[in-house]
């Protein structure tokens, strides 16, 4: 492992930076290498995002957006039918 300790008035090696220089390749490399599943209903992971507020997907997400949208969507039918009822 890398010196972490350092002080003022030390002087930095040669080998301290190729230490350096390894622990962040293999930081790299472990990063890389790092696997995260579908996200489903029942388990967290990546998932893709929509803006569609008539899909039927269970591995898209709804954006912002697209609840916003379908909220406009609910009110303008919940008038509608208020003004339907009232005539």
């Amino acid at each position: 492992m890398a010196k972490d300790n350092w002080t003022l008035g030390e002087t930095v090696r040669p080998v301290d930076m190729n230490q350096i220089g390894s622990e962040i390749n293999q930081l790299r490399t472990d990063v890389d290498n790092i696997e995260i599943p579908d996200g489903t209903t029942t388990q967290k992971g990546i998932v893709q995002s929509s803006n569609s507020t008539t899909g039927t997907s269970q591995t898209l997400v709804a954006t912002e957006k697209a609840v916003g949208d379908a909220l406009i969507q609910a009110k303008a039918y919940v008038d509608q039918e208020n003004l339907w009822g009232a005539l």
